[in-house]
């Protein structure tokens, strides 16, 4: 079993086919699926081994109180957040000890809708261990470290290891083309900042006398906020060091963003005064926001990748910076307001 990513969900009251309002009706459904997985793993400490007999028939009980009510509250729950409800009835039908067929097929739609749900990939590759197909429950654990290398922005291991599941089960068609989609991403930003976003050299002149120190905002030397000095020793990009780079700040303006098929990261390219190229990754961005050509943007103790590895016939080499929470951000002299920022976002641990 890999290490699970975490899912932070918002909280609403919402009303029910139950008829009684939740003030987190996932994190409600939730605890249900960890109570099942508890009673089932504690069963014999709780009642005894004189009664191990008697576990499946107790847990089979247990679980059918637990459908019923996941299903007073379906409608509201998938219209929450329909990947993590099924990924979650999955979950909970895949605490029997014997394969569900039903198990399988809600976390295969969960994993469809969202890939992020690392946990999702988890179960899947469980639910194939109870069906005796190994080469299908390996691919699915590693489907799982896969997400975890690409939000990691581990590249070459998520190519490598999307090569890998590609090759165990050839008629799954989703490897090949996760594999495919996060190589041309690449390959992307890798011909962007070649070609300097595909600006003209009037364009790019102009957006380069654009940048200016006031664009800073609080984080210049003269910014406040609150009460609080918020003073960070601005760099150009070419100094800053991989890791976290404490008390600097940097400033540029963007040039392009970078196309792909997940909406997660955000990406995009941003030149400085110095005229280098640096690539930010944003996480945890609500969807349709972002910026946009000629944004000036400051980012405060930048968090920098120096990816530089080959994979067949490319050559990849550039610098991130990946942001982790929007907010943090200042566009064009201003704070970024919180409406930009996923009510539901992936966590995962700096590297």
């Amino acid at each position: 079993m890999i290490p699970a990513a975490s899912m932070s969900l918002e909280a609403t009251n919402q009303s029910c086919d139950c008829g009684e309002p939740h003030e987190d009706l996932i994190q409600f459904l939730e605890n249900l699926v960890n109570e099942l997985g508890f009673f089932k793993d504690r069963y014999i400490l709780n009642y005894g081994i004189e009664n191990a007999a008697n576990q499946s028939r107790d847990l089979d009980r247990q679980m059918d109180e637990k459908l019923e009510i996941f299903l007073k509250h379906q409608s509201a729950a998938l219209e929450m957040n329909k990947p993590y409800y099924y990924y979650l009835k999955g979950k909970l039908l895949n605490i029997s000890t014997t394969y569900s067929s039903e198990a399988e097929s809600l976390l295969s739609k969960a994993i469809k809708l969202d890939p992020k749900i690392v946990d999702a990939w988890n179960e899947l590759g469980e639910s194939y261990f109870k069906a005796n197909e190994f080469a299908k429950a390996q691919s699915c654990f590693e489907g799982g470290l896969r997400e975890i290398f690409k939000y990691q922005e581990l590249y070459k291991q998520a190519l490598e290891s999307l090569e890998t599941a590609a090759l165990y089960d050839p008629m799954w068609e989703d490897p090949k083309v996760q594999g495919a989609q996060l190589l041309q991403y690449l390959q992307n930003i890798v011909e962007l900042i070649r070609t300097k976003g595909k600006l003209k050299p009037k364009k790019l002149k102009q957006i380069l006398k654009t940048i200016n120190f006031k664009y800073l905002g609080p984080y210049s030397a003269a910014g406040q906020c609150g009460e609080t000095t918020t003073a960070l020793h601005n760099v150009p990009y070419n100094e800053l060091q991989p890791g976290s780079n404490v008390g600097k700040v940097i400033l540029g303006t963007v040039i392009c963003s970078v196309v792909t098929e997940s909406a997660v990261p955000f990406t995009f390219c941003s030149i400085d005064k110095s005229e280098t190229i640096i690539v930010t990754t944003l996480y945890n961005l609500a969807a349709g926001k972002g910026v946009i050509i000629g944004d000036r943007v400051a980012i405060p103790q930048p968090l920098v990748t120096d990816i530089d590895f080959h994979y067949k016939d490319n050559h990849f080499k550039f610098r991130t910076v990946r942001v982790q929470n929007p907010m943090q951000m200042i566009v064009n002299g201003k704070q970024v307001d919180d409406k930009v920022v996923s009510n539901a976002s992936l966590c995962v641990l700096d590297h």
